[in-house]
Parts: structure tokens; sequence; C-alpha cells
């Protein structure tokens, strides 16, 4: 056929740097690190990011200004790393809280570490 003409065309290409087996992580956190959230203020929704530097039983829980418990949002065994879990403004019935200041805590292998957070409606 006059029209169409075969090519053969031979083209390698590297892809070992654009793909990885595992974590996104490529580095472990050298330290057990808790974040500020983001956005704070905020309303619903907020991220706390946290990293820790072994696999371990992590605890994160909300608290009001006066130190009760709001909302129990992780209880579990996490491997090293860096995580994020959300809090959408609510309590452990699934209601939403008030306006306010609230306060974060992680703990792990008996290390506490605290911040504060501000939710606005």
């Amino acid at each position: 056929d006059d029209v169409y003409q075969r090519y053969n065309i031979v083209q390698s290409i590297d892809l070992s740097s654009f793909l990885s087996v595992g974590s996104n992580n490529t580095t472990l956190p050298n330290s057990f690190e808790l974040n500020q959230n983001y956005p704070n203020p905020f309303n619903p929704i907020t991220t706390i990011n946290y990293s820790i530097n072994n696999n371990g039983n992590i605890k994160i829980v909300i608290f009001d200004m006066l130190g009760r418990q709001v909302r129990s949002l992780v209880n579990k065994n996490n491997s090293a790393g860096q995580h994020s879990v959300l809090w959408d403004g609510k309590n452990d019935a699934g209601k939403i809280v008030q306006s306010g200041q609230y306060y974060y805590n992680i703990e792990m292998d008996g290390v506490n570490k605290s911040r504060k957070m501000i939710l606005i409606k």
C-alpha cells in the first residue's frame, strides 16, 4: 500500500526513578512527634499529623478545656512512619461539639504529647 508505511521504533525508558515499593516514607522519623493540626482554627474538619520512629500502640484523644474526653480518634498499633487522622468536630456519640478550644493528646509507650486547637462555627 503506497499510503501507509510500517516503521519500527525502539525506545528504552528507565522507570527505576519513578517506581517504589512499600511505604511512601523513604526515611523513617528520628523521633516521636505530634504536629499542629491544620487548619487551625477549623470548621468543620481538621487534620492531625504525627510521626513515630518505632512500631507501637498509639492513642489519640480529644479533650475539652475542662479535661473531659470528647473523642477517641486512634487506639491501635501503628507502624513507624508519618501518619494523619481527621477530626470532624464530633464527640464519641457522633454529635457536633460546641465552638471553643480543645486539646489533642497522643500517647505511645507511656510518653504523652499535647497541642491545642480551636473549633469555630
